[in-house]
């Protein structure tokens, strides 16, 4: 409880400090839509408002559009649309829609398909891009993407790095046929092995 108070707090004075960074602004989304007793309707008053005064803003119509994910949805998607037809370039809609057409009230693989490889296609590093492509269906797409992410964390550290190895495992089986399963099980092993000679026991 301590530790989840203190992260609200750093979150929330860092909203102050930098109010343009859409990280910290959609860090302040979740962790307020998350909180308990949650506070979703205060975010989306927030959001709504600075939609309001910037409606051509694409940064903010996706920060109202994530507000309004679970309890909104259909007027997110509105939000995020028109977040890309803003700036193109904005990359990070494209990730909302892989989730919102990935889950059964609004389900279209290949919506979800095509927003994954515009996120992926612009944001390669960004590890967060490849947590839901594991169901996608597209074993070609998903095996080109489990190879990206494995280039990119055999050689990192850092936490995010480590606790994509589980995605990427995910993204291994899910693109390969069970008659290779034994390979990708030996793969693993020395990911393990590589893992646990980091000695990394007592690092939360």
């Amino acid at each position: 409880y301590d530790f989840l108070q203190a992260r609200r707090s750093a979150i929330r004075a860092l909203t102050q400090r930098y109010p343009g960074d859409v990280f910290i602004q959609r860090a302040y989304i979740g962790d307020m839509s998350n909180s308990y007793p949650p506070d979703r309707l205060k975010v989306i008053a927030v959001y709504r408002a600075l939609h309001d005064q910037r409606p051509d803003d694409s940064s903010i119509s996706y920060l109202y559009g994530t507000a309004l994910l679970g309890r909104d949805t259909p007027q997110a998607i509105k939000l995020f649309t028109a977040a890309l037809g803003k700036a193109p370039n904005f990359p990070w809609p494209h990730l909302q829609f892989v989730s919102i057409y990935s889950a059964p009230n609004f389900l279209d693989k290949a919506k979800a398909i095509s927003h994954a490889k515009s996120f992926l296609s612009a944001c390669p590093s960004a590890l967060e891009g490849y947590a839901s492509l594991g169901g996608l269906g597209d074993k070609d797409f998903i095996h080109d993407a489990a190879s990206q992410l494995r280039q990119i964390i055999q050689t990192r550290t850092d936490p995010g790095a480590l606790g994509a190895y589980s995605t990427l495992w995910q993204l291994e089986f899910a693109a390969h046929p069970p008659s290779e399963y034994d390979g990708l099980r030996k793969q693993i092993a020395v990911d393990v092995a590589h893992l646990r000679a980091l000695n990394l026991e007592n690092v939360r």
